[in-house]
């Protein structure tokens, strides 16, 4: 049971602004065991080695591990904040080991209105030194299978959105330190299925987020996906259609060593007032899970 414990943690994540110090207790309170730390587009100001000591402290009672550090913006669209973005990843690279990890996740980014092939030569020339400089300080790049709304042949945000892309990000960056931060729930709304994704790519795959995703068949049926309510949705994990215990088994069988970090504040119902009940909910279910495969 440890030894699956030390290599399968289960946690949360938070944006890593001045408020997430405020969490710090409560997760390490509440039997989360991992937690990664991001920022949007760039680090705004924050001062990550104070950062860092504030996590220590509040986790040095406890055994909880920064699971990875993230960066969610895109650095190829040649703008301000494409340029702060590119700026936050060697950032993150550089201070990764304040806070004990090995992982730095986010987007690859895109050319705005282009397709994913049109942004792959922007692409190499921004993170070959990228995941070479991650590589010399035993760094691991993982990028978001996120797909922003973007599709094959539009977007504004990120390449890595499917299996197909996956191939060639991999192909454009042959290196064994650039992986995937892979998530059912986007599976799920790209109705893919998240078990198959899971099994070709494991061996890429270095974090893993906990959201999930349902999809209401009744009215797919009926109107496709041009109703007037959104579907799929996000869901926390218990109340999507990703089946976590097929998750977990594969991960376990697999010998994963890393994190699932539950991606809260995308839920409809546990948000809000109800933010921690849900990810509370969630944690406990997948450490049944996690103990039920290995009792």
């Amino acid at each position: 049971m440890e030894n699956i414990k030390n290599r399968l943690h289960l946690g949360t994540m938070l944006r890593g602004n001045s408020r997430c110090v405020d969490y710090l207790e409560y997760i390490a309170k509440n039997g989360f065991e991992s937690c990664q730390f991001h920022f949007w587009e760039h680090l705004r100001g924050m001062d990550l080695p104070w950062l860092s000591d504030q996590i220590h402290e509040k986790f040095a009672d406890h055994d909880i591990i920064v699971s990875a550090l993230g960066v969610y913006g895109n650095p190829l669209k040649g703008d301000e904040s494409a340029e702060e973005c590119l700026k936050t990843w060697y950032t993150l690279i550089d201070s990764a080991p304040l806070f004990g990890t090995d992982i730095v996740c986010g987007f690859t980014g895109r050319l705005p209105g282009k397709t994913i092939p049109d942004s792959l030569e922007i692409f190499k020339k921004i993170f070959i030194p990228i995941c070479e400089y991650a590589g010399d300080r035993d760094i691991r790049i993982a990028f978001e299978n996120c797909s922003m709304d973007g599709t094959w042949d539009d977007g504004d945000w990120n390449i890595a959105i499917c299996p197909e892309a996956w191939e060639l990000i991999f192909e454009s960056l042959p290196f064994e330190n650039v992986g995937l931060e892979w998530e059912p729930g986007h599976a799920i709304l790209q109705f893919a299925d998240p078990l198959k994704q899971l099994k070709d790519w494991m061996r890429k795959i270095f974090h893993i987020h906990g959201k999930d995703g349902s999809v209401d068949k009744e009215a797919l049926a009926l109107n496709g996906i041009s109703g007037s309510k959104a579907n799929p949705i996000f869901r926390l994990p218990g109340y999507g259609d990703t089946n976590w215990k097929g998750v977990i088994d594969m991960l376990i069988k697999s010998d994963f060593s890393g994190s699932i970090d539950i991606e809260g504040f995308h839920d409809p119902v546990f948000n809000k007032e109800q933010e921690w009940q849900g990810q509370a909910f969630s944690l406990e279910f997948l450490k049944k899970i996690r103990e039920e495969h290995i009792s």
